[in-house]
């Protein structure tokens, strides 16, 4: 929840002087006088809002990532927050994950708590996945330039072990960018100033099983 509060309150400051001053009414309101209701202070930031130019996106990702306490929480902050002007939230989740977790939680139906809340949705189609293995190539390329690395790399080998089993887990761009930036750490341990110290497809499967199957990985070291 605080993350939403920072893109609300950063976006503000950077796309509106107008809603820097809003934000700074706002809070002398509470430092000046302790007679305003809640309700008041919404209404006076509300009306300072209005004199806003271009609106305020709020974007919130990762939505489903969250426990279930926490889905509810911000939906109902959203909702609580959504009738302020110039202010629009973009939220993005996997629908399915998020209606099972608002049931789990309010005990009722997650579909229709989204309907009273979201004004417009829209489907996002699923990433190719030989777009995502492009991604995954070009960047083991760009890592495995240079000589050490590339004298032991192994094609027929990289092939078997893509194609039977390692493609399962990059099923999108966040995935190849996690393991990427996992696997580059782990790369400038083993290289030395002249070796390769281990074989880079090694490296490559290893590592794939220690951030994505992390028993398998534990097993193996024992």
């Amino acid at each position: 929840l605080p993350g939403v509060f920072l893109v609300l309150v950063v976006g503000g400051l950077r796309w509106s002087a107008r809603f820097t001053k809003a934000v700074a009414d706002y809070l002398s309101v509470g430092v000046e006088s302790d007679e305003k209701t809640l309700a008041e202070v919404r209404t006076d930031l509300a009306q300072k809002m209005e004199g806003l130019t271009r609106p305020i996106v709020v974007v919130v990702d990762d939505i489903d990532r969250l426990a279930p306490q926490e889905v509810a929480e911000v939906f109902q902050l959203v909702k609580a927050n959504a009738d302020f002007p110039s202010l629009v939230y973009v939220l993005l989740f996997d629908r399915e994950t998020v209606v099972d977790r608002l049931k789990e939680h309010l005990a009722l139906s997650g579909q229709d708590f989204l309907e009273k809340i979201i004004q417009a949705s829209f489907t996002m189609p699923r990433t190719d996945p030989a777009k995502v293995h492009q991604i995954l190539f070009e960047g083991l390329t760009r890592l495995l330039a240079s000589g050490s690395l590339a004298k032991r790399f192994d094609k027929r080998r990289w092939a078997n072990l893509f194609g039977g089993g390692l493609q399962q887990f990059f099923v999108t761009p966040r995935d190849v960018k996690r393991y990427l930036a996992t696997l580059a750490v782990h790369a400038s341990v083993f290289e030395g100033r002249r070796a390769f110290d281990i074989n880079p497809i090694d490296l490559i499967g290893i590592e794939a099983l220690r951030l994505f199957e992390p028993a398998v990985y534990d097993t193996l070291a024992r």
